[in-house]
């Protein structure tokens, strides 16, 4: 994306915004020179985040202080594996996820819910004033989801998935992978209480309790709790849903009102959100 054609359309669209993910920390650089924003969408959830800079940026001697969110052994050899892979390639992966927080105009943005908030630390709201702002031929997960045959969903944990399974009301039977998944498994499961997860040996390899957590969570009453948790936050996101995109928009609209005004030709500008 850091081509000369990406240049040319953006040039030629001359839109009023532009959103990119954390893989792409030159666009804001480049689209700076034609007077655009560009507003970070964070793709992953905000505790695999937080963990993330915890961990790798910030704060890396210091244990992260929400230790029920954790990596296993396991999960840090792949991981590590991955990222020494991507720098083997010449990807700087760290600094590049630094250079997209650090360039976004103003805001971030990350699909959550507002009670995440339980989970953040005393006083985080008050430090990050005037600073940030927290508002949330294939099949289609939606119309299975929404199903009122589906008593579980047995996920690898991406954040999408979780978002849709928990719109949805329905309990989720963590099967983390690599990336952002153990954190977001780890998340839902010790924190949340929406689901459970299936474990692992010392090696990564899923051992016999598969059918045991996948029956406990969609049938045995010992998951009742699990379901009635799930529905509880369904309802949570649905009420607070309409109000948080509508808080999203006039943040983006204004952002694009700033643009307009220090912009000497705005007859061609389009807002592309």
């Amino acid at each position: 994306m850091a081509n000369p054609e990406y240049f040319t359309i953006v040039d030629t669209l001359k839109p009023d915004l532009i959103m990119y993910d954390f893989l792409h920390p030159c666009i804001p650089t480049m689209v700076a020179t034609l007077l655009i924003p560009a507003v970070l969408f964070l793709t992953h959830g905000a505790a695999s985040n937080s963990y993330h800079h915890h961990g790798r940026i910030n704060n890396p001697s210091f244990e992260y202080p929400f230790p029920k969110i954790f990596f296993h052994d396991h999960e840090h050899r792949k991981n590590k594996k991955i990222f020494d892979s991507l720098e083997n390639e010449g990807i700087d992966n760290k600094n590049g996820v630094t250079r997209c927080f650090k360039r976004s105009k103003e805001i971030i943005l990350i699909k959550s819910w507002k009670q995440i908030s339980e989970v953040l630390p005393e006083g985080y709201f008050e430090r990050i004033e005037n600073r940030g702002i927290i508002i949330e031929n294939w099949a289609s997960h939606g119309r299975i989801l929404e199903h009122s045959s589906i008593g579980g969903f047995v996920s690898h944990c991406g954040w999408g998935s979780v978002i849709e399974a928990l719109n949805y009301g329905v309990p989720i039977i963590a099967m983390p992978m690599q990336h952002d998944q153990p954190r977001n498994g780890r998340l839902l499961v010790n924190e949340v209480g929406v689901g459970l997860e299936i474990h692992r040996d010392e090696e990564g390899k899923f051992d016999k309790e598969v059918a045991k957590i996948v029956r406990e969570v969609v049938l045995e009453k010992s998951g009742e709790r699990l379901r009635e948790k799930a529905k509880e936050f369904s309802e949570i996101m649905r009420e607070n849903g309409e109000n948080d995109i509508h808080g999203l928009v006039e943040e983006l609209l204004k952002l694009c009102r700033e643009t307009i005004i220090i912009t000497l030709d705005k007859s061609t500008k389009k807002c592309l959100v």
